[in-house]
This record gives C-alpha cells, structure tokens and sequence, in this order.
C-alpha cells in the first residue's frame, strides 16, 4: 500500500481550525505556503488550509511545540476540535521524539481518543501506523476516516486497491473473462476514491493527475491520455512534462505546445517558492544566530538550491555539523570539509603548471586558459578563484591585447579558448561558486561566449533563458522561450547535440535535416504505439551514439580502484539526497536535476549519477516484514573509465530521454535482495534514511 507521510497528514490538522494555528504565534511568523502535498490532499469537510504547515513549526520549536499541543490536549474537553487536533500533534511529537523521547504507546494512547470521537485524521495516522503490522487494521481506520471525506484517507485506499492490481503483475491478455472481471472490479474501486476526492474538489489540478496515473497503471497509457492532458490543461506541470516526455512523438506540435507549456509553468512556480524562501530567511537566520542546528542546516540547503552560493552553503554546513547536525556531520567527514583542497602534484607536473605560468605572466592568452583549467581542476574555494581571474584574464587578453604575429592555427585555438572561457565564467556566475548567483552576470558571459562560436555557451544561455532566473538587482523573474529556441538552434548547427534534442522536441528541423527523407509519416499528430514506445527512433539513437563518443573520449581506458574515502563521499551524499527525495510526491516520470536522474515510486528509489569522479547508480528499497526483507540500498560504482562512463552516460540519457524508460523498474521481486547480498561488496554498513533504518551495500561494477 502506497504510503502518505506522515507530515502530510499533520499538516492536515492545523487545516481544522484556523484560530488553533493562529495562537501558534511562532507559526503564524513562519507562515510559508502549502506544500505541494497539501494541495493534492485537502479535507473536505473544513476550511480552505492554514498557510502554517505544523511539521515546519515543531522543527523550528521543539520543546515549545510539544508542550503547547500538551497543555491544549490535557486541558480541554475532548469534545472541543481544538483539543483533538491538539491531541494528533502530542501524538506526531511522541512518535518522532519531538520535544520528547519517541514513544509509540503513548503516541497510540492520544491518538485513540481523538479516535474515540471518530476525528478523521487521527484515524488516518492510526491506519498509517498500522500499515505495516496489519493491514486489516489499517484498511478498518482508513475506511472510517474516508467515510468522513477525510482526503487523506481517501487517497491511501485508492493507493491500496491500485497496489493489488500492480500485484498481479498481469494484463486482459492473459487473463480469463473472470479474472479480469475481478481485476476490473478491483481498479474500478480505487478510481473511485479518487472520484470521490474530485466530487468535492472538480478542477483540482493535482486530484486530475492522480487519476490519470492510476488510469495507466491499470489500463494503460491510451486510455490515461485524455486524463493527463485534462490534468494538464488545469496546470498540472508533471502532467505536462508527461504528456511532451511520453505521450506525443518528437517532431509533432503537440509535444513543442506541451514543452513550452511546461517550462511556462514550472517558472511560474519556481517565482513563487524563490520569493517564498526569501521571504523565510530573516527568520533562519534570527534562528541560526541562536544555534539552532536545523536552521543552519536548511540555511546550508537554501545556498545550494535556488539561492545557491557554494561558500555560503559550505559556512552554513560547517556550523550546522558543529552544532549536532548528523546530516552534515555525515557528509563533510572526520577532516570537518568536503575536501582538502588542491591534490598533491608530481615534479612534471609542478615543473609543467610553472612553464605555464611564466607564459602566463607574459601574457600568452592559451597559456593563460590551459593555466586556469589546472585550477579549476581543484575545488578548494581559493583554486576556484585562482581560476575565475585567469578565465577573465583570457577575454581580456582576447579583446585588448594586441600581437604583431599570431599562427593560424593560434588564431583558431586563442578564439576557441576566449569562448571555453566565457563558458566558465558564466557557469561559475549561474552556480555561486565564489559569490553569490548572478543569472544576469551568467547570461552576459554565454552571449559573449556564443558571439565566439563556442557551442556549448550557446547551449547553456537556451538552458538558462528556457528554465528561467531570477533578477535579485531588479526583483523579477525573467524567462524567454523565443530566445532560447534561437540559443538552441546556434548550438546545434555547431553540433551541440544536446541542443539538438530539444529541438526535435519543439518540432525544429535544421536545414539540413528538412532536406532529407522522411523516414515516418508525420502527418497525423497522435500519442506513440506500443511498439514506439519501447524504442529510441533511430535519429536519436544515432544522437545518443555521438554524445556517448565525444563525452567519454578524454576518459582513460584503465583506472586504480575507487578509495574508500570517496565511497564514504557517496554514502553522505545518498543519504543527503535520500532524505529529501522521500519527502517529495512519488511519479512514475523521472525528476531530472542538473546532473543526475531519479525516480520516485512505489516506496522506493532509483538512481543515476554519471559524476566523472567516480559515476555510480543505486536503488533503494523499503522492505517487506512478510518475505524477511529489511530496507537495503544496493549502490553499483565504477570507475571513470572510458568503457564505464559510456556506459553510465547511456543510462542517464535513456532515463531522460526513451519513452517509458522506468515505468516498471522500481518493481523487484523477493529475490532481489538475496542477489544484492551476494555481490562483492566494498562498504556495507547501516544508515537513517527518513528515521529508518536502512543496510547499504557497495559493488564495483567492475568485479560483478
């Protein structure tokens, strides 16, 4: 059974009396919008939702939180909502140990007279907690919080029901007339739980989208497209990236409609939480001043998302891991930093980086550039800056500085290296890697960088431009599709194929690709066969094929083994990026971040992140108590071999770019688990992710 977390359903709480939250004067302060959760999964039987989720303001007070529910809880007639909603957050502070020692009986105790009264969402957490003991128990609580119209409880029985059809792993196929009448009465019985949510929520963007996931689970991506592009229509943007991802083909106007619609959409949202979070981050850091460990954390986060400023971010870590943060503590080591700076060199190499910085010295623009990518190699905060001034000072060698002969071949390669640095100028701009983001700054350095041919500039400025910033200087969000499309088109004429595939996704031929012969009909506009959608077509495979070959070329063919410190990297690293992905909703699409690719479903996770240090894979699995299988990760690294990263780089792209790509590969079987346990394993230890207990195991692709 699909699981709704628990936070969400204590966010549902504050939603039952306006006046409870607003005498939580610490939360009214912190007042910062529904999470995205909340809008999907409303009661229906109260007010419009606070804008306090309640789980934000018991990490901000603690003690306070609980001993406000308490008093509230032991003080007032049960018979008074206050008092039983004050009785689920005694209960979420016993069962996370918020302000308290965790205690499950006692969270039980509260819960169950909040229940006695028949309040719908103390029903929903009993049959949370139920879910995995006994399942009956929790199918009884769930079903009498839903008789209530509680959403919550609604949405876990639909998520139940849909659970046994994906269990029979079966199709109308192979199933006789019985059976699948059986089945057909089973997905009936979830739709309609979430029929019963959109009765009372009709045009629920989220609500329509859950419909149409649960219409292709059970029937399949045919009869689901009318419900996504409804969800769609209603601003769902994960129905949109669907819809342009999956459903229509490359080359079609519906999926370029659908892909501008998408990037249109998600700026919008991304304007709003980016004003969200600066609107919250006076009260971080009035909290981080105080010492609080959590607010240096989420002050470490806000740094390095949309905010980012890496040395602010690493600060921010520092003190959070001071102060008892394990998550940072976990993730910046014994040394107390993510790294020590610039490596050791050899003699050759001192004596080569010191040829270069005489020829530096006399101005020589290559030696220049070759020099700042030595420093750029390393990561310590000074080698970065080392390497920002030499990037600029080869511009401004390219602009100002005249020669009375240069080569042609030197003409070509000091050209060349002008754009590479525009190139790393702008993304140290766009990614704060010294000060703070300046997408305008950024964008500045790719238009010069494209104004010198350089592809890649090109590229990144239709990233930046189709994505969309943020202004700081002038307080707007900018965005300009048009713009980008140009970006693209520069980009691919110089053989940027990434460029190129978003071109075929806005229905954009090159001229040189009109003139060819059609090798498909596309005259009718209508979602990929089956057929289709198991297969690249072969102009992207051809594509893909080229990127492979020009990506991994600079690998090495051989490679020592990876250190046990960068595997304890990568640990603190899933861990990090594990215990925000569990919070996030579940989607059978994958979530596509700047460098690595994840999907969310079924409880569980899969990972891929083609990094060229040491590229690596993982999947994370909840457990089942019945089949005597715990919660496990099984992580698969390699080293950055030429062979390896090939292979690691095919992976990332068929997971964002072939159709279907992961809709069942977070399904496992019971054998799973025995066959990760009988790799070779080089780091097997037990971590938290989510409060739980998790076994995680490393293999070196190499040796299995």
């Amino acid at each position: 059974m699909k699981k709704v977390f628990i936070t969400i359903t204590f966010i549902l709480t504050l939603c039952s009396s306006r006046s409870f939250a607003q005498s939580l004067s610490e939360a009214c302060e912190y007042a910062l919008g529904i999470d995205e959760w909340t809008k999907t999964v409303r009661s229906v039987t109260s007010e419009p939702l606070s804008q306090i989720p309640v789980d934000v303001y018991m990490r901000f007070t603690k003690n306070e939180a609980f001993i406000q529910y308490k008093n509230i809880a032991d003080s007032r007639d049960d018979d008074d909502e206050e008092c039983l909603v004050a009785k689920c957050g005694v209960a979420y502070c016993y069962y996370n140990g918020i302000g308290t020692k965790k205690d499950e009986e006692m969270c039980r105790l509260y819960l169950e007279k909040a229940a006695q009264k028949d309040f719908a969402p103390a029903l929903n957490f009993l049959g949370w907690i139920e879910e995995g003991k006994d399942k009956s128990k929790a199918l009884e609580y769930y079903t009498r919080s839903a008789d209530k119209n509680y959403v919550t409880s609604l949405y876990n029985l639909s998520a139940y029901y849909l659970s046994l059809c994906n269990d029979d792993k079966v199709t109308d196929e192979y199933m006789s007339d019985e059976d699948w009448g059986n089945y057909n009465e089973t997905a009936q019985k979830s739709l309609s739980y979430l029929e019963k949510i959109r009765e009372n929520h009709l045009d629920d963007e989220n609500i329509l989208f859950l419909i149409a996931e649960a219409h292709r689970k059970l029937y399949g991506k045919e009869d689901a497209a009318p419900y996504y592009i409804e969800a769609a229509e209603n601003g769902n943007t994960t129905a949109m990236f669907y819809l342009y991802m999956y459903l229509y083909p490359e080359y079609t106007d519906e999926r370029a409609k659908w892909r501008r619609k998408y990037y249109e959409a998600r700026a919008k949202e991304k304007e709003e939480n980016i004003k969200l979070e600066e609107e919250k981050l006076p009260y971080l850091l009035r909290h981080a001043e105080k010492g609080d460990a959590d607010s240096m954390y989420i002050l470490c986060l806000y740094y390095s998302g949309l905010h980012p400023n890496c040395i602010k971010s690493l600060e921010w870590m520092k003190k959070a891991a001071d102060a008892g943060n394990e998550y940072c503590s976990l993730y910046l080591g014994a040394d107390g930093d993510i790294n020590s700076g610039a490596e050791s060199l050899s003699e050759e190499k001192k004596a080569e980086i010191a040829e270069l910085e005489k020829r530096a010295s006399e101005n020589d623009l290559i030696a220049v550039f070759e020099l700042a990518k030595e420093y750029d190699s390393n990561s310590d905060t000074k080698s970065q800056q080392k390497a920002y001034d030499l990037f600029t000072k080869t511009v401004y060698i390219f602009e100002n500085v005249e020669y009375e002969y240069v080569s042609e071949e030197n003409s070509w390669k000091r050209l060349e290296y002008t754009g590479k640095a525009c190139y790393f100028l702008g993304k140290y701009s766009k990614e704060g890697q010294l000060e703070d983001s300046n997408p305008e700054k950024a964008k500045e350095f790719f238009e010069k960088g494209m104004f010198y041919a350089d592809a890649s500039c090109a590229y990144e400025l239709g990233v930046l431009l189709e994505n969309g910033y943020w202004d700081s200087k002038n307080k707007v969000f900018r965005q300009d599709i048009d713009y980008a499309i140009e970006c693209y088109q520069t980009a691919a004429k110089k053989d940027n194929q990434r460029a190129a595939m978003v071109l075929r996704d806005y229905n954009i031929r090159l001229d040189e690709e009109q003139n060819e012969e059609k090798s498909v009909d596309e005259t009718e506009e209508k979602p990929v066969d089956e057929e289709t959608a198991q297969n690249f077509n072969s102009s992207l495979a051809t594509a893909i094929r080229e990127i492979i070959e020009k990506e991994t070329s600079r690998f090495p063919d051989e490679l020592p083994p990876v250190t046990d410190e960068r595997l304890q990297e990568i640990l603190s690293e899933i861990v990090e990026r594990e215990n925000r992905i569990i919070s996030e909703e579940e989607s059978d699409t994958p979530f596509i971040e700047d460098n690595y690719i994840y999907l969310h479903s079924n409880g569980n996770t899969w990972l891929i992140d083609p990094n060229e240090t040491s590229p690596y894979q993982y999947t994370r699995i909840r457990g089942d108590a019945n089949l005597g299988i715990p919660n496990f990760i099984i992580v698969v690294y390699a080293r950055p071999t030429k062979a390896n990263m090939g292979e690691y780089i095919l992976y990332w792209l068929k997971a964002k770019y072939d159709t279907d790509w992961g809709l069942e590969i977070l399904d496992f079987d019971k054998d799973f688990y025995k066959k990760a346990k009988s790799q070779t394993l080089h780091l097997h230890t037990t971590v938290k992710i989510g409060g739980e207990d998790y076994e995680i195991m490393f293999t070196d692709i190499d040796e299995n």
